[in-house]
């Protein structure tokens, strides 16, 4: 009986000091996480402004190049390199990868008059385990977790490369160098970090050409995925003047969408 009763006691005892210490431990918990995230925010502020100082340097330094070499010498000069890959090292970035993942239209519209040949070798960077073209990078552009580049200012840039012919399709065909061997239209997806406008970008790529059908080592492609062709069907229709050139099972799968559309269209109106 003396048992029992202290073994109340001491349950009641819990449970009242728990009323007290659960709150404060949760404030507690709460409150490091707030500090985590503002430090994190801060970190992301700085690392921003460090970065568009040295892009608005290195601008200044293109405009006042004597000609288009020299001027293309800068976009591709090398910003970090990893170790060595396969005996090569490769470029985390360079000034063009740098003011795509800023998200600075202008600046990439600048970088790109000095540039013969989008898919040239010298642009190409180190990604997620494997080496990324100019695509990859308009596709998986982000730092963080949470890309802070609003989606209208990525799709003007996607444009941008799109238009001087960025090729969509590619993938490094060393496997000895690369760990992974995925496609643009991956968009970051292999590594679970990606832009929050990751279907939209992609949609965008599917106009210019991106096959939804090409798969990578770790990316199963977007054959199936007819959320993307539906936006990318409403991009369509919003941008009807410009020259998009969709892939054939593209324009096939957002046929049968605008199809569905108008006969559920048809039926409402008929029902009203």
């Amino acid at each position: 009986m003396l048992a029992y009763r202290i073994k109340t006691v001491f349950h009641t005892c819990l449970a009242v000091a728990s009323l007290f210490v659960l709150p404060i431990v949760t404030a507690a918990i709460d409150t490091d996480l707030m500090t985590m995230e503002r430090i994190g925010d801060k970190a992301r502020r700085l690392k921003e402004a460090a970065m568009m100082d040295l892009l608005t340097s290195a601008e200044a330094e293109f405009n006042a190049a004597p000609d288009q070499e020299a001027k293309f010498a800068i976009v591709y000069r090398r910003l970090g390199e990893t170790d060595e890959i396969g005996g090569i090292k490769y470029a985390r970035n360079n000034l063009l990868s740098l003011a795509i993942r800023a998200g600075n239209p202008r600046m990439v519209e600048n970088f790109l008059s000095a540039v013969p040949d989008m898919n040239s070798e010298s642009l190409f960077v180190w990604g997620y385990r494997q080496i990324y073209n100019i695509a990859h990078v308009v596709l998986d552009p982000i730092a963080y977790r949470h890309d802070t580049v609003a989606l209208s200012t990525r799709l003007v840039i996607v444009d941008l490369v799109a238009r001087k012919g960025a090729d969509f399709n590619w993938k490094h065909p060393y496997m000895d160098v690369d760990i992974y061997e995925n496609p643009p239209l991956s968009a970051g997806e292999p590594r679970g970090c990606h832009s929050q406008h990751i279907n939209d970008l992609r949609a965008r790529a599917l106009l210019w050409g991106a096959d939804p059908c090409l798969k990578g080592s770790s990316f199963g492609g977007l054959e199936t995925d007819k959320n993307v062709y539906a936006l990318a069907l409403d991009q369509f229709n919003a941008r009807m003047g410009e020259a998009f050139r969709p892939h054939p099972h593209t324009l096939k799968v957002m046929g049968e969408i605008a199809e569905e559309r108008e006969r559920a269209h048809r039926d409402l109106l008929e029902a009203a």
